[in-house]
């Protein structure tokens, strides 16, 4: 994976929801985030994302692309898992 990528799922709102329901912690440690499952996707959704965060990096519409890759990642949930509890956990 491009690590932009990886950067742009491990600070999504489903990072973050996994993360409050897998380990009820607020300390985070290494193996947790080792633990979060990186979604493997198409090379042009990759790319998609990185995109998004580098406009982020450079200031440029970050609130957009914030919920740009928010809502990608939940969009990849809902089409290929069968619903997840945490999910719907508040972030």
């Amino acid at each position: 994976f491009d690590m932009k990528y990886v950067l742009a799922c491990l600070n999504s709102r489903y990072a973050s929801r996994y993360f409050k329901v897998k380990f009820n912690s607020v300390k985070v440690l290494k193996g947790h985030l080792e633990q979060i499952p990186i979604p493997n996707v198409s090379g042009d959704a990759e790319i998609r994302i990185v995109s998004y965060v580098n406009e982020i990096l450079s200031g440029f519409n970050v609130q957009h692309n914030i919920r740009a890759i928010d809502d990608f990642f939940d969009d990849f949930l809902n089409c290929w898992c069968n619903p997840m509890t945490f999910i719907n956990a508040d972030p």
